[in-house]
């Protein structure tokens, strides 16, 4: 008997651009569930001098043990300077450490301190709390019939990123080029920001050049003036914009 391959189920059609209203779209729902528990949680481990983008990655390390850099990045969905700064404030705190393996010295890992493990430890204790809370209300039967509806939206979510698996048919990368949502507008707003923080970065050198050749004394501007004229080469332009 021949096998054929399962077809992915097509769109639902419960939303139409004439009359859309953001505050009934699932998405903004779940953005503002997810807010609040960051929110709570934050709250409950304050005490502990820990936020959500610190207590995110040592329980990482504490359920699936020491990680590389890289590793942690991907999970933690960032780029490799925001991660950094993020395991210099955990360092600074004594939270964890980075070891060069001995096996490849281009490979960093991340180890959990003492007080990192202990600090990790207490973390669980408070999401769950916290998850309970946001539940209330709710029967075992809903809260598990929640989860599965929420794993078929995050199936669905994996195939469009697939080649072929957007509602056209065609591959995620040319609907992405084409401006609809998905993994390659995300990638080119990420593009986008990094190009522009590249050129505030320049004006800002700009700019600092331009102030310290104003504030030189007049004497030191005419010292070089004098020197260009003698090697007969001209001064600097002033910086611009």
């Amino acid at each position: 008997m021949t096998r054929t391959a399962s077809r992915p189920a097509p769109p639902a059609d419960f939303y139409r651009a004439q009359g859309y209203c953001a505050e009934e779209s699932v998405g903004y729902l779940m953005k503002r569930i997810v807010a609040s528990i960051v929110c709570q949680a934050d709250r409950r481990l304050e005490e502990y001098d820990l936020t959500s983008a610190q207590w995110g990655p040592l329980v990482r390390l504490q359920n699936a043990g020491d990680s590389t850099v890289a590793e942690l990045a991907r999970w933690l969905q960032l780029d490799a300077g925001s991660t950094t700064r993020l395991l210099d404030r955990l360092e600074k705190k004594g939270l964890c450490k980075r070891v060069r393996s001995t096996e490849d010295r281009r490979v960093v890992n991340v180890e959990l301190t003492p007080a990192g493990r202990t600090a990790a430890a207490k973390v669980p204790a408070v999401l769950a709390d916290v998850m309970n809370a946001h539940l209330a209300g709710f029967s075992k039967r809903e809260w598990q019939a929640l989860k599965e509806y929420l794993r078929r939206m995050l199936a669905a979510g994996d195939a469009l990123r697939q080649p072929g698996g957007g509602p056209d048919g065609g591959p995620d990368d040319e609907r992405a080029g084409s401006g609809a949502t998905g993994g390659g507008a995300a990638a080119r707003g990420a593009a986008a920001a990094r190009i522009a923080a590249h050129h505030a970065a320049g004006r800002a050198a700009a700019e600092q050049r331009a102030t310290a050749r104003a504030a030189r004394p007049t004497g030191a501007r005419s010292a070089v003036a004098q020197a260009a004229a003698t090697t007969g080469r001209r001064p600097p332009p002033p910086a611009s914009d």
